[in-house]
């Protein structure tokens, strides 16, 4: 609900929050064991994923969000997997599922945006039980005439589904670093980047320029952010946050008070944000003007995952440990 989650490129949203949610309630109340649990949050992935890959290109159509829309297949076969269905009952689970599916990217920066995720664990949870006690949906309601596909994309691949055979999309979960949208990151490694490396201060700076795939306009391009969780979905507030060295890793920098603050708001509307159709994924190219004329640039695509898990497992773990510590503890947190 904190907008600090995952994503994976194959269904471009969330895929982690409803799947470890459905998993973790459904597994206290089974009794499950651990790798009950591990085995629930895969299926969840995995499925949720691989309809992804079904949906033709460009995705979903205009106006919906992938977790709101994708991920209720996830967390029903989080749930599936969990109370043991059979292969009957997977179908009828993720055609209740497919019946429910919503969600809308206007929803961005409001409750309402978190809120698919949680509805879409509902959804799943609702869906493994229902089909359990006998209930009847379209077994094929993914790819029938007037099913999911045909409604909320702009068609299906059909090679698709056998293509990722043998893949684990698990393995592709890009991780969050900052506390705001996925769209946000590419620009605000950039400047990160620009400031380690010409050590600049946010008072040298006279124009930032952040070049971005025109989809994320739609998306986190808010221009004057009133709370926290509207900042999380504007290019200009993370981009002057990061300059005046705010720590875009910690929610709680994400605030009203913030929002509200001169200097930040000034520096903010120094920043450009333009879509550009030739930048894809999550690219961005960014651009800063300094008040001594020299101009600097960087680019970044925080969407490609990471490979070398080694470096994979210590930014998740610097994650957990800050997120954690600050409930049970660092010492607890370590321990853990």
């Amino acid at each position: 609900a904190l907008d600090f989650s995952d994503a994976n490129l194959a269904m471009r949203g969330h895929t982690t929050p409803a799947n470890v949610a459905t998993a973790l309630a459904m597994g206290e109340a089974q009794n499950a064991s651990g790798m009950d649990f591990i085995k629930a949050v895969i299926a969840g992935v995995e499925t949720g994923c691989r309809v992804g890959t079904l949906v033709n290109q460009p995705y979903l159509r205009k106006g919906f969000h992938p977790t709101g829309n994708l991920v209720p297949f996830g967390a029903a076969a989080a749930a599936s997997q969990m109370l043991g269905l059979g292969a009957e009952q997977w179908a009828h689970a993720l055609g209740i599922a497919a019946t429910q599916a919503a969600g809308l990217l206007a929803s961005g920066g409001t409750m309402s945006k978190p809120f698919h995720s949680g509805k879409a664990a509902t959804n799943g949870v609702i869906a493994a039980h229902l089909a359990r006690r006998e209930w009847i949906a379209r077994p094929d309601a993914l790819e029938a005439p007037e099913g999911f596909l045909a409604t909320h994309a702009s068609g299906m691949h059909d090679d698709r589904l056998f293509a990722a055979k043998g893949r684990f999309f698990i393995l592709d979960t890009v991780y969050k670093q900052h506390a705001a949208c996925q769209l946000t990151h590419s620009s605000i490694e950039n400047l990160l980047k620009m400031q380690r490396e010409y050590g600049f201060r946010a008072g040298d700076v006279k124009r930032v320029e952040l070049n971005v795939p025109m989809p994320h306009l739609a998306v986190c391009n808010i221009q004057q952010p009133k709370t926290g969780l509207e900042m999380k979905f504007s290019l200009k507030a993370t981009a002057a946050m990061t300059l005046l060295g705010d720590d875009t890793h910690a929610i709680a920098a994400y605030n009203e008070a913030r929002a509200a603050d001169g200097e930040l708001i000034a520096l903010s509307k120094r920043v450009e944000v333009n879509g550009r159709e030739e930048l894809k994924a999550g690219l961005s190219i960014s651009i800063i003007e300094l008040t001594d004329g020299r101009r600097i640039t960087a680019q970044c695509d925080t969407y490609e995952p990471l490979c070398n898990f080694p470096h994979q497992r210590e930014l998740v773990s610097k994650k957990f440990l800050k997120l954690a510590g600050g409930k049970i503890g660092d010492a607890e947190a370590l321990a853990l």
